[in-house]
């Protein structure tokens, strides 16, 4: 269906279920450690123009995505620059972890008819702290989608997320570890629906 592998420097991995590997680390950011996981796949059911638009286009995500949920763009900075705002569903008993990001992308990078996407967690005046959510911290999420094999996309991906407040390690070892694989399942499915 898909496969993660893991790339030079992230030598901790997690078998996830059948799925693939799925390779993190933690990483020391001051005095707190945090999970960076890095990892490739192939989504079959679509080319990169399609999962890029499946990905970034907030009215069709908002249909799929059961990983995080309550898209909207708060500024458009440009035509490749917007703030979002977005939420983690977390696990019974853990608070759920809203993201305020500065989302940018670049076509044609680094190869023809590829599609790179960046966040970075930022403060904006239009996206303010929510009650009962903890405000985490996107270090560096970055997401390349290039063409494969058959009208496939290969899809890389970085994801170093701070969640703060406090979660229980086992909680975030299994988010970190658990949500590459099903973002990229539930990716699959909806590049066949829509």
């Amino acid at each position: 269906f898909f496969f993660f592998q893991a790339e030079d420097g992230i030598r901790d991995f997690c078998l996830s279920r059948g799925l693939g590997d799925v390779y993190k680390r933690q990483m020391q950011d001051g005095s707190e450690k945090v999970v960076i996981v890095k990892a490739f796949a192939n989504i079959p059911t679509g080319n990169p123009e399609k999962v890029f638009e499946m990905m970034y286009d907030l009215n069709i995500r908002n249909k799929w995505e059961q990983v995080f949920v309550d898209f909207e763009i708060v500024d458009k900075l440009s035509d490749t620059v917007d703030i979002i705002y977005c939420v983690l569903k977390a696990p019974i008993g853990v608070s759920d972890r809203d993201y305020c990001q500065m989302r940018s992308f670049k076509k044609d990078f680094p190869v023809k008819g590829s599609y790179s996407v960046h966040f970075k967690s930022v403060e904006h005046k239009d996206c303010p702290h929510r009650k009962g959510r903890v405000r985490a911290e996107t270090k560096i999420s970055g997401w390349v989608f290039r063409p494969g094999k058959n009208n496939s996309t290969d899809v890389s991906v970085i994801v170093q997320t701070d969640p703060k407040g406090i979660v229980p390690k086992y909680i975030v070892n299994l988010v970190a570890t658990r949500s590459p694989k099903e973002w990229v399942k539930t990716l699959t499915k909806a590049c066949t629906k829509y």
